[in-house]
């Protein structure tokens, strides 16, 4: 697995993934930039690959610089996991965090989102980052794991999320 930029040539694979399995609730996808838009429709898609993109330098209002990446292996879109380049948002201080990663139902259990969170540490560090703050739900102990396996320090429970600081 490897951390590649948003591309047109995995979308055959990422409609797969959109049709036909559980994507949960697709943190770390940036689904809202592909409002009105059609995926399925190849030009539609690229337009959401390059918002995903741009978002790095220009994000659309109400958001924040973030680096949109996507875990594949060859040709075939595995998940998604995206770096918050600050808290900016009220959303983003006390539910979203630094971080947002899906994995695709059928590649989940291989420790790709670990192996994921562990190769997005040294880009935090690079975008000035000193630490991370890392949030999954209560409900979702395999993401808990997945956060304290990055060297997530557990902070507290708040409304059914769990809360964790990755020192950089």
């Amino acid at each position: 697995m490897e951390l590649s930029q948003p591309a047109v040539e995995f979308h055959q694979s990422f409609l797969e993934v959109w049709q036909g399995e559980d994507i949960g609730e697709g943190h770390g996808m940036s689904l809202d930039l592909a409002e009105g838009l059609d995926l399925n429709q190849p030009r539609d898609f690229a337009q959401w690959v390059r918002k995903l993109i741009d978002e790095e330098r220009t994000p659309q209002p109400g958001r924040v610089p973030s680096t949109n990446l996507w875990m594949t292996e060859d040709s075939t879109y595995l998940g998604s996991i995206q770096l918050r380049h600050n808290l900016g948002t009220e959303y983003l201080r006390t539910r979203g965090g630094h971080v947002g990663y899906t994995v695709r139902s059928s590649s989940r259990g291989q420790g790709l989102a670990t192996a994921a969170l562990m190769q997005l540490l040294p880009l935090a560090r690079e975008r000035g980052l000193e630490k991370l703050l890392v949030t999954c739900l209560e409900a979702n102990p395999a993401s808990a794991r997945v956060i304290e396996k990055a060297g997530g320090v557990y902070e507290m429970t708040t409304g059914g999320l769990r809360r964790y600081w990755v020192s950089l």
